[in-house]
């Protein structure tokens, strides 16, 4: 039985990756327009297809901005106090 080569660790680029430029493009040129349009976006699709890589790369994109504070934030601990105390350490 052939191993699935998309089934990997959250946000490691896969064995073999399909490049998602265009919509790491997309939603990268909206949050640095001057007028943003939109202020929420929604990454959907079954598993193993690649939504946490998309998000990591994005991640990595705004990190490299002095212009951006990324944060990282567990759902399984309190993410008010986990935000402001970030915020507080960050920049």
């Amino acid at each position: 039985m052939k191993k699935n080569p998309f089934s990997i660790s959250f946000g490691k680029t896969p064995y073999q990756y399909i490049e998602r430029n265009l919509i790491i493009d997309e939603i990268m040129s909206e949050l640095e327009a001057d007028i943003i349009q939109n202020q929420c976006f929604m990454i959907t699709g079954v598993r193993g297809f690649g939504k946490t890589v998309t998000m990591t790369a994005i991640e990595n994109r705004l990190s490299d901005s002095d212009e951006w504070i990324v944060i990282g934030l567990n759902a399984e601990r309190d993410m008010l106090r986990s935000l402001v105390a970030k915020l507080y350490d960050s920049k």
